[in-house]
């Protein structure tokens, strides 16, 4: 398959037709819009906006340099042409420092290649997908996007703030107690967890269940209850609190880097002070082995994204 079919097949669908029809006007001009934007993004490879940087004489990294956890120097000889390189991007959606890394790895004996657009990561480098953030610190929550996707964690969080929020209105006409999936944190789960506790331990109450049972709205509560507390693991509600937020973060940091990968920072201000985070190859199960407090001071959610801090890994 040649390059031209190629990509006539991967912009087919685009055509009302299934395939560009050259007779028709719209079609055409479609064809030649998507031809002009595919050459516009060749000529905005990582290659060609280096090669342009250094005139056509790219030189070479003289030090030596590996992904893993840890600090990560850059060699004195290469911190003029990782500099120059910092802020060259071919658009908005890449990032201060990803040209140079690449350039770093490419010409030091080692590989990388870009990723632009999708769940995958930045780059990947040494076979290992890495990505790449300019925060202020290397110990901070960084945002890893929206989790509307994630439906196993969502039934859950929705299940439950549902019924803390019945119960918070219930008791206070105000409304102070409603919480939003939009932004908690992990002591919001427990206390909603607390709620939920609290309601089972009343709907089961022998004295009270004959009772409750002859109204239909207590039967779905109670069904509700149960139903919620089958889909999360045993415990106390500090313990799912803490399983239902690492839930939460494996299931982003899975799509992104991914299991054994990793979280690299240059600081904002100071593109040499770099840190690299690796990701565990069971990302929950090593949430998990973390306090209460641990976990609660390196996650939440904030406007509808999970927030980490992956220093949690270190």
């Amino acid at each position: 398959m040649d390059i031209i079919e190629q990509f006539l097949r991967k912009v087919s669908y685009k055509f009302p037709k299934g395939y560009p029809d050259i007779n028709d006007p719209k079609d055409k001009d479609l064809l030649f819009e998507l031809t002009n934007d595919l050459l516009q993004e060749q000529d905005n490879d990582f290659d060609s906006l280096i090669k342009t940087a250094f005139e056509g004489n790219v030189p070479s990294a003289k030090g030596r340099y590996q992904i893993q956890s840890g600090p990560f120097k850059i060699s004195p000889e290469d911190k003029e042409a990782f500099l120059k390189l910092f802020k060259i991007k071919p658009n908005a959606g890449v990032g201060n420092g990803e040209v140079s890394l690449y350039w770093l790895f490419n010409t030091s004996g080692g590989s990388a290649a870009e990723n632009r657009g999708g769940s995958a990561a930045d780059l990947v480098i040494n076979g290992k997908q890495v990505e790449v953030k300019s925060y202020p610190k290397h110990n901070t929550k960084i945002t890893l996007g929206k989790f509307k996707d994630d439906t196993e964690s969502r039934t859950i969080i929705t299940r439950l703030f549902g019924v803390q929020n019945l119960v918070g209105a219930l008791r206070d006409a105000g409304g102070r107690e409603f919480v939003s999936e939009v932004s908690f944190n992990i002591n919001d789960l427990k206390n909603s967890f607390d709620k939920v506790f609290e309601i089972e331990q009343i709907l089961s109450d022998p004295k009270v269940e004959p009772i409750l049972s002859q109204f239909a709205p207590f039967n779905e509560l109670k069904k509700e209850v149960n139903y919620l507390l089958n889909l999360v693991e045993g415990g106390d509600s500090q313990d799912l609190a803490k399983s239902t937020m690492a839930t939460l973060a494996t299931n982003k940091i899975s799509l992104k880097p991914g299991a054994g990968n990793y979280i690299l920072n240059l600081l904002t201000k100071d593109p040499f002070d770099i840190y690299i985070h690796k990701v565990p190859d069971n990302i929950k199960e090593s949430i998990m082995s973390k306090t209460y407090e641990q976990v609660s001071k390196a996650s939440s959610v904030s406007s509808a994204e999970i927030q980490f801090n992956f220093a949690l890994f270190d």
